[in-house]
């Protein structure tokens, strides 16, 4: 089979991901995947509570040391501030959280407030090692998280 093969079809751009303004695949979408073998039934996503997160690897030293930079307030380890960082809003960072996948949670969350607060908290990481991700807006388009 080859991509001559797929029935041709035009569709309007649907608005994926948006509780309010819900869509379905149109009837030649859904036959051209029936085509490739999949059955384009609905797969519900996975609730934010049961998506599977990996344990935590900062050490409390790290994280005291953190803690001095920032403020309890705005260092997050708890399951919350680790999912909401973990991936971005690529189709393969949307499917994975989807299906529960958070593989990729990091272990803590800093939020500085301060150009010295940014060198200061690099500057903790390096000296324990730790791997530092800039997150910004999240989008991760250029699949960084």
């Amino acid at each position: 089979m080859s991509e001559f093969d797929l029935p041709l079809f035009v569709d309007r751009r649907p608005y994926w991901g948006n509780p309010a303004t819900p869509t379905t695949l149109s009837p030649s979408i859904l036959d051209a995947l029936k085509l490739l073998g999949i059955d384009g039934s609905p797969h519900p996503a996975v609730d934010a509570a049961q998506v599977q997160l990996p344990a935590g690897t900062l050490s409390p030293a790290t994280r005291n040391d953190l803690e001095a930079v920032v403020g309890a307030g705005h260092l997050g380890d708890d399951a919350d501030a680790r999912l909401q960082h973990t991936r971005g809003w690529s189709l393969s960072d949307i499917l994975k959280m989807r299906n529960g996948d958070g593989s990729d949670a990091p272990d803590a969350v800093v939020t500085p407030g301060s150009h010295d607060e940014v060198v200061e908290i690099l500057k903790v990481c390096a000296a324990h090692r730790v791997v530092v991700t800039p997150f910004s807006g999240g989008t991760s388009v250029v699949g960084g998280l």
